[in-house]
């Protein structure tokens, strides 16, 4: 194949372990009909929110409390952290402040499809040293509960920094996503050696498990994830219209857009689960840490990119779980623990809340991770100046393009989001953010704004006459109507468009649990022994 076609199959949304360097993204709303945000002093004022919506530092504990959110155990944070590699990689925007008239826009070296690039690389022939000969992805031999790895360091004073042997090397990035990414080269392993048994060999053996594993993963990601991070009227309202009208149910991500992905998703509603992280998690009985703790140093955080340390090996038990009802957790929706978890050490874990606040730790990221720029060591800063230098749409433009209330109960009213009171706010940037609230804070807000229930109701209560979220309560967050939409149209469209996908399929039925209409990612990992 010539690079000339090369390029051209993955501009059109082909498979392979990357795209193109010409590939780019695309926007949801035209740029020409909204008006983007300007303020005095993008750095400062990113910086003065950054700080604003820091939870600040609570003790390194895994214990239950009501920043829990009943409704995605902890695993599904890291889920989502796969899935976005799986789908995005931008080697080409800067995060620095540009001149006026001049924009950042990045470049995708990610296939916009769910065909797990992050997992399989280049495949077989153009990845050999990935795979063995019958298809079988590499995996540790010394160390079978860590990635295979190199033996050639990348920092050469540091015996502790093998570069991982994987399709994306951001899957080493903390020792959660680590072993997912190892649970998923096991899954593919498997499933070689089930389609093996059945008696197929070379190419036909690989590319069978390789679909299997595919539409597993897609399906987790439609009936399993998305039921657990977007309520439920949204959701339902969105894929009952999708059955009955196909294509004319989608309002954002419409048909010949899907060659590329939205900046809206990758640039701010995807980027919801950067509020569920928790502050600290523990991976077995024995280990628990802060998610990080601003050095490089694995002994005392859960950062990556070096070799997984053995106390770091991970029960699964702690995150996820095969009851599949959202929102409960356990018999009582308002008992924090899951059922026959026994006591703290071996309890459910959840993901906090989607809300307008961040765990301490992700105010400074480790250097491996944020470099040395302080004000980007900020995973809150990096989201809202990328936002800004996309010059995205506001939550606001998006809601009216949907017909959606731009002013959700609590999101401006409850001081929830209040720019005005954020300590240094220019009085003339908190105006312009408050009627053009940033699409990635919007998306957050308008989650925390109603804090849902286990009987779908929303947990409310009433403030000088306003209705306001109950935030310290066992209620649970999801995506509403502007960020579960985004994020709903781009899952669904990329699956649609696909013909290699799981919805284009017929008479499939899966190996992991046949004929059944919901797959949970507890269901993968019980097929591979994990749980």
């Amino acid at each position: 194949m010539s690079d000339m076609k090369m390029k051209s199959d993955q501009l059109q949304g082909g498979h392979g372990g990357q795209g193109s360097d010409e590939a780019s993204f695309m926007r949801l709303l035209k740029r020409d009909t909204y008006q983007s945000l300007q303020l005095s002093d993008p750095d400062t004022i990113v910086s003065i929110i950054a700080k604003a919506i820091d939870q600040g530092l609570d003790d390194a504990s895994d214990t239950p409390d009501d920043e829990e959110n009943p409704f995605v155990p902890a695993a599904y944070t890291y889920l989502g952290q796969f899935i976005d590699h799986d789908l995005t990689f931008d080697t080409r925007s800067t995060l620095a402040t540009l001149p006026p008239g001049l924009s950042s826009f990045p470049n995708d070296v990610r296939t916009p499809r769910l065909d797990m690039d992050c997992l399989y690389g280049l495949g077989p022939s153009a990845s050999p040293f990935m795979y063995d000969e019958d298809g079988r992805l590499a995996t540790n031999m010394d160390r079978p509960y860590d990635l295979p790895r190199s033996t050639i360091y990348y920092k050469p004073d540091d015996a502790g920094s093998h570069r991982a042997i994987i399709g994306d090397p951001r899957n080493d990035e903390n020792s959660i996503v680590c072993q997912l990414q190892l649970a998923f080269i096991h899954f593919h392993n498997a499933m070689i050696a089930f389609f093996k048994s059945q008696g197929l060999t070379g190419q036909t053996l690989f590319q069978t498990a390789q679909q299997e594993v595919r539409f597993t993963y897609q399906t987790i990601i439609v009936t399993d994830l998305l039921k657990r991070i977007v309520q439920k009227p949204v959701y339902d309202s969105f894929v009952q219209d999708r059955a009955a009208n196909g294509d004319e149910a989608y309002k954002l991500y419409k048909k010949g857009d899907r060659t590329a992905l939205p900046l809206e998703f990758t640039g701010a509603a995807y980027r919801y689960g950067h509020s569920a992280i928790r502050n600290a998690y523990r991976l077995n009985e024995n280990f628990q840490r802060r998610i990080f703790d601003g050095a490089d140093n694995a002994a005392e955080s859960l950062v990556g990119f070096g070799d997984l340390p053995e106390s770091h090996r991970i029960d699964w038990s702690l995150f996820v779980t095969d009851q599949l009802a959202p929102g409960t957790k356990g018999d009582n929706p308002s008992q924090v623990g899951g059922v026959g978890v026994g006591p703290d050490k071996h309890r459910l874990q959840y993901s906090y809340k989607i809300d307008t606040s961040l765990v301490n730790p992700l105010l400074v990221l480790p250097p491996r991770i944020g470099g040395q720029d302080m004000l980007f060591r900020s995973l809150a800063a990096r989201n809202l100046k990328r936002g800004y230098n996309f010059s995205l749409p506001s939550g606001q433009d998006v809601a009216a393009v949907l017909g959606v209330s731009s002013q959700p109960p609590l999101v401006f009213g409850e001081r929830l989001l209040s720019f005005k009171d954020m300590p240094e706010m220019p009085s003339a940037d908190a105006s312009k953010l408050e009627d053009s609230t940033p699409l990635w804070l919007y998306v957050l807000a308008e989650a925390q704004a109603c804090l849902a229930k286990a009987d779908g109701t929303f947990d409310m209560k009433i403030e000088d006459g306003v209705k306001v979220a109950d935030k310290d309560s066992n209620a649970g967050t999801q995506l509403g109507p502007v960020g579960g939409r985004i994020v709903l149209e781009v899952f669904f469209g990329i699956l649609d468009d696909d013909q290699s996908s799981v919805a284009n399929a017929s008479g499939w039925t899966s190996v992991v649990k046949p004929n059944a209409p919901t797959i949970t990612l507890w269901d993968m990992l019980r097929y591979i022994g994990e749980v």
